[in-house]
């Protein structure tokens, strides 16, 4: 067996520890009956409110429209002309500023029939002989509101009072105050006016002169007729030294490509390979064709002594051999020097040819640098020229624009025209209350109370890290839903004894949620080989005793012979859960007081057997982490299918881990509304790392959330088992009994 942990795999469905996922259906269900109480007792609140605010804070709203005429542009402009959206938009939002503003409204307050007027708001104000102007003021500026009306010309000023009387006159104040003050802005001497317009457009004037002598002057000095021709041929001299450039870059490259392949010639270890040029050049040396005509000619003279009928072991046959070896072989030396000395030659004619065409290219580039720096030199003074004569239209049409501005300013002033605002509506007494309102008050109340209340019941649900269901566990990074067993007491039967649930209630709803968790947890061991499984609970009361025996007793219903093992020496459950002996067991078999054999015992159901605790002397809790651990989970997988370990909760106790590393598969066992998801992480990175496959945590007593599918899917298993008809479905021999015993009572 392979002694490395066995690694799980991944949850497909884990997110980042901490995590939450809310379902909002099922929140929903969950606070029903907290969410419309709230909305119940906001809408009472709401109404009670808004009598209470009517009663002793109602509020009066009356308000003012003005219009914005036409402006006109000039006097030739009778009608009046278009205004700029963006400029009227200022224009409004500027007045709507100044009928607010602090002097306007302290004009109003001041005003000597405010307490005829407004007595109330006067008397509040009114402390030692005078009125607290600042205070009022300030209260006042509470009250009104100015705004432009959306897609109109129209500006809204309203006051807000608790008396609509009241709330009319202060608003008649604030609006003759702000008229009062128009119409004095109106009447403003405009000499200040003039005399900044003339100011500019002098400065325009000696801008214009001094702009044109300064390209008057460049114009002078540079020649500037001839510059666009100048700086044409700039251009053609650029393109045709580029080309020359580029040109004699091609053929430099081709050259130091050559001259690098001599060079490696040169450092062949097989010597230099010439040419055929060279070659052909070397056989026209006079020294190469002197040998070649010795030779020649000593082939002559032995082809005439052959002719004689000299043999080739004529004496001087052989002398006539010998010379025209000798000549060869000088032949060979002399061309083999010639060819050097040709190739050498052809190196430094390469290299002679690469200085030239250096030089040439930096000349090249001087020149070309030069005109480059020529032609920008025009391009730039062409531009300055360019730039003082656009600069000099534009002062130009400035100058224009102030001389106009200076015509029309006087005629301006006086002129209707210019008085831009128009009472459209005055202030009247308001028909109703502005505040409070039913539609509002209690809209608002609901808001914020059902608000408040959501928001706290999602902040408990985030907050809340407890495991509640397996949706919680697959949250965690990398952990592995085995699946759930629900709680007992939202069981239909009235469950005694949750450990041997399966046995004793075998069509209840637990027991169906065992022979789930038995189908997943068969797949996986047969699928893997494996043959001993060790269950963890997290914590004390997590239920992995249960989990162990209700385990048990279904893979034994599947007539796999299987054997539970009480490894849990502090508080062992087993032999109280079967009614057995604690002793002897699984104690005394690792401190080998008996042998394996005689501490298994029967379980009372077919197949399934059990090892308890063992006696009490005999339980050391070291023992489990040894290998005589491992060699009594050994007898017991070489005997049975399958092998059970009751283990002590991993939060307390290192033993559940010890034993996972004599284990095939564990198995982690959390309690719903119990465990925490950190320590459940915590707890399946230990199990991860022993050598037993971690299966997947198993989330044990779920509770049904209100409304939920877990209820619904009790009441449907109850009457599925019951044999009531389910959407048309029905038990076929519960219908049988049923007639059978109406027969009967027939018969008697």
């Amino acid at each position: 067996m392979p002694n490395s942990p066995r690694p799980s795999a991944p949850s497909a469905n884990s997110g980042a520890l901490g995590a939450v996922q809310i379902d909002p259906v099922k929140l929903l269900r969950k606070y029903f009956w907290v969410i419309a109480a709230t909305g119940v007792f906001s809408i009472v609140l709401g109404v009670v409110a808004h009598l209470a605010l009517a009663r002793f804070a109602p509020s009066f709203r009356s308000k003012a429209l003005f219009e914005i005429v036409a402006i006109k542009k000039s006097i030739a402009d009778p009608g009046g002309g278009n205004t700029n959206n963006q400029e009227l938009e200022r224009f409004m939002g500027t007045q709507a500023a100044l009928m607010m503003h602090e002097r306007i409204l302290e004009t109003a307050v001041t005003h000597p029939q405010l307490n005829s007027r407004a007595p109330s708001f006067h008397k509040k104000y009114f402390v030692g002989g005078a009125i607290d102007t600042q205070e009022a003021i300030k209260d006042l500026q509470g009250r009104t509101s100015a705004r432009p009306l959306p897609k109109t010309d129209l500006i809204e000023l309203s006051v807000s009072y608790g008396n609509p009387v009241e709330a009319t006159e202060l608003l008649r104040l604030v609006r003759e105050s702000y008229q009062q003050s128009r119409e004095n802005q109106v009447n403003i001497d405009s000499s200040e006016q003039r005399r900044i317009l003339r100011e500019l457009r002098d400065t325009s004037d000696q801008e214009i002169l001094r702009l044109q002598d300064q390209r008057d002057r460049v114009v002078r000095e540079s020649e500037y007729d001839t510059l666009e021709d100048r700086t044409s041929e700039a251009g053609r001299t650029i393109a045709r030294l580029t080309e020359e450039t580029l040109d004699l870059t091609v053929n430099l490259e081709g050259l130091r490509e050559q001259l690098a392949e001599m060079q490696r010639q040169l450092t062949r270890d097989a010597g230099i390979e010439f040419g055929d040029d060279l070659i052909e050049r070397s056989e026209q040396n006079p020294r190469v064709a002197n040998l070649r005509q010795q030779i020649d000619s000593l082939e002559t003279g032995l082809r005439t002594f052959r002719e004689r009928g000299f043999s080739d072991q004529h004496r001087d046959v052989q002398q006539i051999h010998a010379t025209i070896a000798a000549t060869n072989q000088r032949l060979e030396q002399t061309r083999g020097e010639v060819l050097e000395q040709l190739f050498m030659g052809q190196v430094e004619t390469t290299r002679r040819f690469i200085a030239q065409f250096e030089a040439q290219q930096a000349n090249l580039q001087t020149d070309l640098d030069e005109a480059r720096t020529k032609r920008n030199g025009l391009v730039r003074l062409a531009s300055q020229v360019d730039d003082i004569t656009r600069t000099i239209a534009t002062l130009t049409e400035r100058r224009d624009r102030y001389d106009s501005d200076l015509a029309n300013l006087s005629a301006l002033i006086q002129s209707e025209a210019q008085v831009r605002i128009e009472l459209a509506q005055q202030e009247r007494i308001p028909d109703g209350r502005a505040f409070p309102r039913l539609t509002v008050i209690v809209p608002v109340v609901v808001l914020l109370i059902c608000g408040s209340v959501g928001g706290l019941i999602l902040l408990r649900e985030v907050l809340d890290q407890r495991i509640k269901s397996p949706a919680d566990v697959a949250m965690i990074p990398k952990a592995r839903v085995l699946g759930l067993l629900p709680i007992a007491s939202e069981d239909v039967n009235q469950i005694t004894q949750v450990e041997t649930v399966f046995r004793d209630y075998p069509r209840g709803v637990l027991a169906e949620a065992v022979r789930q968790i038995r189908s997943v947890v068969s797949k996986r061991v047969n699928k893997a080989g494996h043959k001993s499984i060790v269950v963890v609970p997290a914590s004390p009361g997590s239920g992995a005793t249960s989990v162990v025996c209700n385990l048990g007793l279904a893979t034994a219903a599947t007539h796999t012979r299987t054997l539970l093992i009480d490894a849990n020496f502090r508080r062992p459950a087993l032999h109280a859960v079967f009614d057995l002996r604690d002793g002897p067991g699984l104690a005394d078999v690792l401190s080998g007081g008996v042998p394996f054999d005689q501490a298994v015992q029967p379980s009372g159901s077919s197949e399934l057997d059990v090892m308890t605790v063992g006696s009490a002397e005999s339980r050391q809790f070291e023992l489990l982490a040894t290998p005589k651990f491992a060699e009594v989970v050994a007898q017991a997988t070489a005997g049975y299918d399958l092998v059970i370990v009751d283990a002590p909760p991993a939060v307390v106790s290192g033993d559940g881990v010890a034993m996972a590393q004599r284990c095939d598969a564990s198995i982690l066992v959390a309690r719903a509304h119990n465990e925490k998801r950190g320590m459940i992480a915590r707890l399946r990175n230990e199990l991860e790392e022993t050598r037993a496959e971690l299966l997947g945590v198993l989330v044990n007593a779920v509770r049904a959330a209100a409304g939920g599918y877990m209820k619904d899917n009790i009441r449907l298993s109850k009457k599925y088992q019951s044999g009531e008809a389910i959407g048309g479905s029905i038990d076929r021999d519960a219908e049988k009994r049923k007639l059978a015993t109406a027969a009967a009572g027939d018969d008697d």
